[in-house]
Formats: structure tokens, C-alpha cells, sequence
């Protein structure tokens, strides 16, 4: 029996000094392992989504809006869904992203788009990043497929489907 519980002593010592060691390495040194090619990281909503009143792209504004926030290793990501109709500003440019349609928002701190989905669906939803050097692009696409997944699900105009954890 002594022999058996050492055995499983030591297993045990194992298990905790690798959980050490990898909560050990800094969580920017996770993120760039994880934007390595051919891997895939990870952002996890840490807020939302909220009701909110306004939409901070606009002018002043009382449009009924969802809010959230998304930490992806260091960096954090601001996102706005709103089912309002909205009249875009003119200057705000093109963006492409893959085969998603997006408007770069001009006259802001942070690097922010919005994407207008068409159809049906009636939603704009509007993406900040805090910076450029972020993976932006790959996140859009990861965030739009699966809010798009999501809202086949959707139980009514207020169940706004935020991924919870999102894989880009």
C-alpha cells in the first residue's frame, strides 16, 4: 500500500509543477505562441452583453445598443450591437476583411469598424481594437461567423448571442 500511495504521490508533484510552470509563463508569451501560423488563440468575454443606452461612434446618441468586452491574451476588444437603423457617416472608408464587408471608422483613438450584416438580419454591430498590430482581421471573421451561428438561436430581439470564448 505504501509503495501504491508514493506512486500517486509523485504523479500528483508531477501534475502541480506543470500547472506552476505554465501559469509561470507570461500571458503575452502565450499569445504570441498562439499567433504562431496554423494555430489559433483565444478571447475570452469578460463583460456583456450589457444593455446600453448610446453608441460612442455617433454623436451624442440614445440608440438601444448590447455592449461587451473581449480580453484576447493583453489586448482588448469593445464591441457594440445594436438592431437600431442607422445613417453611416459618408466618410467613414472601406475596409476589407476577407470576404467580410466592414467601414473603418474615421476620427476615433482606436482602430474601430463597423459591419452593417445584410438581409434580414438588420443588425450592425461595431468592433474596437486597441491596436493595429492586433490580429483585428482574423478576430472580425471569428467573431461575425459565430455571432451569425449564434443568432439562429436567438430567442428574441433581446438575446444578443456574444461567443463567450472565441477562437480565432
Amino acid at each position: 500500500m505504501s509503495a501504491f500511495r508514493s506512486k500517486i504521490a509523485r504523479r500528483v508533484i508531477l501534475a502541480l509543477s506543470i500547472q506552476l510552470c505554465l501559469a509561470a509563463v507570461p500571458a503575452g508569451a502565450q499569445a504570441a505562441r498562439a499567433q504562431q501560423p496554423g494555430s489559433t488563440a483565444q478571447a475570452i468575454l469578460e463583460r456583456g452583453p450589457l444593455a446600453a443606452r448610446g453608441i460612442p461612434f455617433f454623436p451624442p446618441n440614445v440608440l438601444a445598443a448590447y455592449r461587451g468586452e473581449y480580453l484576447a491574451g493583453t489586448s482588448r476588444i469593445e464591441v457594440y450591437f445594436t438592431r437600431e437603423a442607422l445613417v453611416l457617416p459618408a466618410g467613414w472608408r472601406k475596409a476589407l476583411c476577407g470576404q467580410e464587408a466592414l467601414l473603418r471608422l474615421d476620427g476615433e483613438e482606436s482602430f474601430s469598424f463597423c459591419h452593417v450584416e445584410p438581409g434580414e438580419a438588420g443588425y450592425a454591430v461595431f468592433l474596437s481594437f486597441e491596436s493595429e498590430s492586433f490580429p483585428w482581421c482574423a478576430w472580425t471573421e471569428a467573431f461575425l461567423r459565430r455571432l451569425r451561428y449564434l443568432q439562429a438561436f436567438s430567442q428574441g430581439p433581446a438575446d444578443v448571442p456574444f461567443p463567450a470564448i472565441l477562437e480565432y
